[in-house]
């Protein structure tokens, strides 16, 4: 029993330090994908207001607002890898939090992925 206790703390150090470093990876991955979307907006769309009033531009916000909410769920991942060092903290509720925080991740990263599809059939605002 206490053999495979040991291999388990061993498993939940090296989720949690790949959990880490993935974090930092993903977080880079993230802004440059927004930062090149949103330079690509601008090249598509005439006016702004082409963001509410054609359908191309609804769906950049869609994107954009799934995009939010997937932020979200990561600054509660971030918020739970933190207190990781915390002694009160049990490392394997932590890991499960995020298991679940990446579920939902996978959830809007797919409904992000069928509205770029639907964005794809639209004529752009400058055409």
């Amino acid at each position: 029993m206490a053999a495979s206790q040991g291999r388990a703390g061993v498993g939940i150090a090296v989720a949690t330090d790949v959990l880490a470093r993935f974090s930092r990876i993903a977080l880079i991955s993230v802004a440059a994908v927004v930062l090149t979307g949103t330079i690509r907006s601008f090249g598509e769309l005439a006016a702004p207001s082409q963001l509410w009033t054609t359908t191309y531009g609804q769906c950049i916000l869609v994107k954009l607002g799934l995009l939010c909410v997937a932020a979200l769920v990561e600054l509660r991942v971030r918020g739970v890898t933190r207190t990781l060092d915390r002694p009160t903290t049990t490392a394997t509720n932590a890991l499960a939090t995020v298991r679940n925080a990446a579920a939902a991740q996978l959830v809007i990263a797919i409904a992000i992925l069928a509205v770029a599809a639907l964005l794809v059939g639209e004529a752009p605002g400058r055409i």
